[in-house]
């Protein structure tokens, strides 16, 4: 702190962001209803980063890592059905 302002750079570190996380399911549910919805989706997501860096809750790192995260999870579905060459997932699922 220098005169009671905080300085630049002197954000909070919480690794990994949660604001992030939430905000690249959302995107991800946008953009696997409708292709219209996408941009809506993506944009949110994109605010919530800046802002989350720009305000200094997070590093920039956190949020990246975050999105990349849930992005994964947000593609293993189709992930899974492209590796098993099938419609759907086969969870638990004995084959007859």
């Amino acid at each position: 702190m220098d005169g009671g302002q905080q300085l630049r750079g002197g954000g909070i570190s919480a690794f990994p962001s949660m604001h992030a996380a939430m905000a690249t399911l959302w995107a991800g549910y946008l953009v696997e209803r409708s292709r219209w919805l996408a941009p809506i989706g993506l944009g949110f997501l994109a605010v919530i980063l800046y802002l989350s860096v720009y305000t200094g809750w997070h590093y920039a790192v956190d949020g990246i890592a975050s999105a990349a995260a849930m992005g994964l999870v947000c593609a293993a579905p189709a992930l899974l059905r492209r590796f098993r060459g099938r419609d759907t997932p086969n969870f638990g699922k004995s084959a007859a």
